[in-house]
Order: structure tokens, then C-alpha cells, then sequence
């Protein structure tokens, strides 16, 4: 099965039911990567998802890095990370099978795109919209924790994390104690300190 790049001309993305959940994801990039259906990812044996699933280099590189990010958030496969003993080294084994997440973490740019992703993220939107809320939610601080991103933030930056970290970790407590764990973003804000 082959991959095709379709360019998005809407404010819909195929696995949030329509509903964004972080500020930016309704002004898709037109170079985000769309991949293919769960339907379509069936049809194709476990063993050859993960190559199947590659962005094209000549795709790959000329997309931006909002492109980019949104399109690793899209990654159909984070599912994955529950399969490893932590989500962390499930990310990591993630972040080895896809091009798309090597090639973010390679951009100058990536702290830029994913702060305020993170700062914006909805969690009752995401609850409400998400395929695979809780393992999204992870895979997001994750990201945030990757070196490449530990080091290109700024004091602001930090600042804007360790506010948005103190106003989900409230939200989480009060109203998701039950679909949210803390973990990874405590291990986030550890990180960022």
C-alpha cells in the first residue's frame, strides 16, 4: 500500500472528530502529512505499519515544523508506547521506527511549535475528541522533554510550560483524576527546572 500526501483544505483533522483541542490545529499547514485511515492501516500487516508509515524524504524535508509537529501528534502508532515498560522508552522506540519524529527533533525551530501547542492543549477537548487521549497527553510531554526541545527553550518558554503544567496538573486533579495520569508531566516539569 502506498502512501499519499493530501493536502489539508479544512479545519478538520481525521483523528480528533472534527474538534481542535490545541490553538493553531484549525490553520492546518498545508504540508501536513495525512495518514492512512485505521481502516486503511488494518489491511496492512502489523510487521510493515510502522515502514509504511514513513513520510516521504522529499515530503519530509520541505515541510514546516508546525507541518511537522502536527503531524507527529497525528502519528497513528502512539498506541505503541503502552506496549514497553515505560511510555518513555515506547517513545523511544517510536521515535527510532518514525522519520517524522527524528526529523522534528533535528529542527531549530521545534520549542517554538510545541510549547504552545502544550500550552494550548484543551484536556477536555482532547478527553472529549482525541483517539487515545491519555497515551496523546503522555506522548506530548514526552516530546516536550526531548533534549533537542530542553535546551532550545527560552526563560519565557519555561515560564509559559511551568504555568500550563501548574493549571493541568489543577484540572487534572479536580475533574481527570481518572483519564490523566501526572506522571510524565511532573517528570516535564522536573526536566524543565
Amino acid at each position: 500500500m502506498a502512501l499519499v500526501l493530501i493536502l489539508k483544505d479544512d479545519t478538520s483533522s481525521p483523528l480528533d472528530g472534527g474538534s481542535t483541542w490545541f490553538a493553531g490545529q484549525e490553520e492546518h499547514d498545508a504540508d501536513t502529512f495525512i495518514f492512512p485511515t485505521q481502516e486503511e492501516l488494518a489491511a496492512i500487516e502489523p510487521k510493515d505499519r510502522a515502514t509504511a508509515l514513513q513520510i516521504p524524504e522529499n515530503i519530509l524535508k520541505e515541510m514546516s515544523t508546525a507541518g511537522l509537529a502536527e503531524t507527529c501528534i497525528n502519528y497513528p502508532m502512539i498506541s505503541e508506547m503502552a506496549f514497553y515498560n515505560s511510555l518513555e522508552i515506547g517513545f523511544g522506540r517510536i521515535k527510532s521506527q518514525f522519520n517524522g519524529l527524528q526529523e522534528l527533533f533535528v529542527r531549530t525551530d521545534v520549542a517554538d511549535i510545541l510549547v504552545p501547542i502544550f500550552v494550548s492543549m484543551d484536556l477536555t477537548k482532547l478527553n472529549q475528541y482525541a483517539e487515545y487521549p491519555t497515551l496523546k497527553f503522555h506522548y506530548i510531554c514526552i516530546m516536550l522533554y526531548q533534549e533537542p526541545v530542553l535546551t532550545a527553550l527560552t526563560t519565557e518558554q519555561k515560564n509559559d510550560l511551568m504555568k500550563a503544567i501548574s493549571e493541568k496538573r489543577k484540572l487534572i486533579n479536580s475533574k481527570y483524576v481518572d483519564h490523566f495520569s501526572l506522571y510524565n508531566l511532573e517528570i516535564l516539569e522536573q526536566r524543565i527546572k
